[in-house]
């Protein structure tokens, strides 16, 4: 079975997540409400409450009082897998979504133990983010430090699979930094928390240049910029990222 720990910043140490009543989101609440309909509040509370720890879920819940949403720098993670389509049309249902499950619950782990934020599974594809809802200000420091945790733990996985004489899973990870609006939006029936900006366009393509490049992890240079620890990066000549005309400084983290 699969243990997931947060890792605190500086800290050394593990946080485990920890569930606890309504008083501090009656007084965030009281400060709010003068924003928020009861409705939304209720809503973002419940859903929020059952999936995230008490800070992520204040910290939604501001962003959404913002009515717009809150503009802010984050580091954006996607993660997608390879050949997935062949595995789909050779595999029977139950075991693709098993596999699916597996992995997903593996990445999962690395993204929350450096205090990332799963967006959104879509189909095969992951979209994290470090910085946001919880701001940290060494968030591209934690999202190259989850992508190599994934990197290992799918190794982890893959050596599982084989004993069971599966074939190993494959992925790509794009990772970039910029500005985006960050906040709860949606229509009257469902609400999602989301990010909106160029930068999360960004990131999805710099994912998918791994599969030209052949590396399963890409940074950009704004990410690369913003790092406080050192780590093994070669340099890629400039890409051209789908849908745009100007090339961008990518780097394969080793």
């Amino acid at each position: 079975m699969t243990t997931c720990v947060h890792q605190v910043p500086g800290s050394g140490r593990a946080l485990t997540d920890v569930k606890t009543g309504g008083a501090g989101m009656a007084r965030f609440l009281r400060g709010a409400g003068a924003m928020l309909s009861a409705d939304i509040v209720l809503r973002v509370q419940d859903a929020f409450d059952k999936f995230v720890e008490p800070e992520i879920r204040d910290e939604v819940l501001q962003q959404t009082a913002a009515r717009h949403g809150l503009l802010r720098e984050v580091t954006i993670l996607f993660a997608d897998l390879r050949d997935f389509t062949g595995w789909v049309e050779s595999t029977p249902p139950e075991e693709v979504a098993q596999g699916l499950s597996a992995y997903f619950t593996e990445m999962e782990c690395a993204i929350d133990r450096h205090r990332g934020l799963i967006v959104q599974f879509i189909g095969d594809e992951i979209e994290a983010v470090f910085g946001s809802p919880v701001r940290y200000a060494v968030h591209a420091d934690m999202a190259v430090a989850a992508a190599l945790e994934m990197r290992r733990r799918l190794g982890a996985l893959n050596a599982r699979r084989a004993r069971d004489a599966k074939s190993p899973l494959r992925h790509g990870i794009g990772i970039h930094t910029g500005t985006v609006l960050a906040g709860v939006i949606g229509s009257a029936s469902r609400l999602v928390y989301a990010l909106v900006g160029d930068a999360v366009n960004v990131a999805s393509r710099i994912q998918e240049l791994n599969k030209s490049v052949g590396s399963d992890i890409l940074v950009s240079a704004t990410t690369r910029a913003r790092l406080r620890r050192r780590h093994d990066f070669a340099e890629i000549d400039a890409m051209t990222l789908r849908g745009r005309a100007e090339g961008v400084a990518v780097y394969q983290l080793r």
